[in-house]
């Protein structure tokens, strides 16, 4: 029998938590936030986008999950 895994991207909020213990990979998102590059969840929490969001000089962008 062919086993299952099930992928998807950081869009889809699931925490990490929650993808770790029903075995979910996620492909995080690449956020620029002043030149700086985050992977969403894993580099930064969304509190902590929040946080950055109101504090920075240019709007952060995002980049597509790469293969």
């Amino acid at each position: 029998m062919d086993k299952i895994k099930i992928i998807t991207d950081t869009a889809s909020d699931i925490d990490i938590i929650t993808a770790n213990e029903n075995d979910i990979c996620m492909l995080p998102f690449t956020i620029v936030v002043d030149g700086k590059q985050y992977k969403e969840q894993y580099d930064l929490s969304k509190e902590e986008y929040w946080s950055i969001l109101s504090e920075c000089e240019t709007i952060p962008s995002t980049a597509q999950v790469s293969p």
